[in-house]
């Protein structure tokens, strides 16, 4: 049986911005100093093909990875060359978070961190998502429904929650 999908997420480019930012700062520092030693162009443009092989894998990456919400689990699908499939259970979830960094508030983007009582996946982050108050209430109720499904109920210092 198919589980619903409630949110299939790949985060924003913002992300990496900080990133994209770093790599062109020492991008234009070497090309001022090759421009000062006065090299050939086979070695700028070997500095171009690195610059631009770099932003390309930092933004696949970014692509490849793939967050799935359903009513029963969390998917976490990263990698380009080696797959890993990632799951976690959502009855396991204990506690909701909702951050927004400052340069991601400027994009409508937030990041809902998940944390479990389980010991491979402590916290699960899903980065950079819009709208992130309606899917973390969304979560949240899928979380819930869960932990009624499987019979779990909770205890905090010797107290039932």
């Amino acid at each position: 049986m198919k589980e619903p999908i409630i949110l299939k997420h790949s985060p924003s480019q913002i992300t990496n911005l900080l990133k994209y930012l770093a790599a062109f700062l020492v991008f234009a520092i070497v090309s001022y100093l090759l421009a000062w030693i006065n090299v050939s162009y086979l070695v700028w443009f070997t500095e171009i093909l690195i610059y631009a092989g770099y932003n390309f894998w930092i933004y696949i990456q970014l692509k490849n990875l793939v967050i799935t919400v359903t009513r029963r689990r969390i998917l976490i699908k990263r990698g380009l060359l080696s797959i890993v499939e990632d799951q976690a259970e959502l009855f396991r979830v204990i506690d909701f978070q909702l951050e927004t960094p400052f340069v991601m508030g400027r994009f409508g983007l937030s990041n809902i961190r998940l944390i479990t009582n389980d010991e491979t996946d402590q916290y699960i982050l899903i980065p950079a998502i819009s709208d992130g108050k309606k899917y973390l209430e969304l979560i949240r109720e899928c979380v819930i429904e869960s932990k009624k499904e499987a019979n779990i109920v909770e205890w905090q210092s010797g107290r039932k929650m």
